[in-house]
């Protein structure tokens, strides 16, 4: 039998000890400083902070390139032989990331691309839904592992809320800009990816566990979501306390598993220090 084996990119923030579990691969991206890329492991969310305070520019991304995802798809079929290669990447019109996957993709024949429309934990949602799938029947064939995956792409809700207006309006990628800039000051603005778009959902203003409350509340309002599993996100900086107050929070509304991960360089470069983001799957 064939193994299937998944692979991810790494601004998914797919925490170690989920990627072994699973046997998920992950490929690298890369931060962007003085015009030199690194990968995104080699430099630490508070290189990426002092830069900005030192030279007021907000660090670049740049997505995975064509040689790095065809050593990177080799490596994996070295090791698996006989597997298949399921790879969730980023949106493909949020980076570049995806359409370099694809064109290497056609030199295998043993690899599947999965557009996930989604973004940071959006990935790990959805490549753990695959791996939690394939656990639960391991002799799934693979157009139905395919078809389930597809099913639920477009449930996967993420939303994220951050108080650094300028991180989000760098990241050039939120449709509408121009509500952002007139997002009034001491704000904390709540983006939602939708199909493979970013967008401004709202802002609140007042203090950081009545915003949290008030984001969460909306969030828990509009979508009718699984019980059994929820993810967040947060950067550096954002309140322990505050933390374990949303854990409570969510923990009352019966969600059996919340995993917390903290957000690696390329999601922290986005969304700025003190934020917050979330995902789950609609039912």
């Amino acid at each position: 039998m064939e193994r299937i084996v998944f692979s991810t990119e790494s601004s998914s923030d797919l925490p170690k000890h989920l990627a072994e579990k699973y046997g998920i691969y992950v490929a690298p991206m890369h931060v962007v400083l003085d015009s030199v890329p690194y990968l995104d492991s080699e430099v630490s969310i508070h290189e990426t902070l002092d830069y900005y305070e030192r030279t007021k520019m907000i660090p670049a991304t740049s997505a995975t390139s064509l040689q790095e995802y065809e050593a990177f798809f080799s490596s994996i079929q070295e090791k698996h032989p006989n597997g298949i290669i399921i790879h969730f990447g980023n949106a493909s019109n949020l980076t570049e990331s995806f359409q370099n996957a694809q064109m290497i993709a056609k030199k295998f024949s043993n690899i599947y691309l999965i557009d996930t429309k989604n973004i940071a934990i959006g990935l790990t949602a959805l490549v753990i839904f695959a791996a939690k799938t394939l656990e639960e029947d391991p002799f799934i064939d693979i157009p139905s592992l395919l078809e389930k995956i597809q099913s639920i792409i477009s449930k996967v809700k993420v939303h994220c809320i951050t108080k650094e207006i300028d991180f989000l309006k760098a990241g050039g990628k939120v449709n509408n800009t121009y509500d952002i800039e007139n997002i009034p000051k001491n704000s904390w603005p709540s983006v939602k990816i939708d199909s493979g778009k970013l967008e401004l959902v709202k802002h609140y203003k007042g203090e950081l566990q009545h915003v949290m409350e008030s984001f969460l509340t909306d969030y828990f309002a509009e979508f009718e979501l699984c019980k059994e599993q929820i993810y967040l996100t947060y950067s550096l900086g954002f309140s322990g306390k505050v933390k374990q107050y949303i854990h409570r929070f969510i923990e009352k509304m019966g969600y059996r598993d919340i995993v917390w991960i903290e957000a690696g360089t390329l999601v922290s470069i986005h969304i700025g220090p003190g934020g917050l983001g979330i995902a789950g799957i609609e039912r």
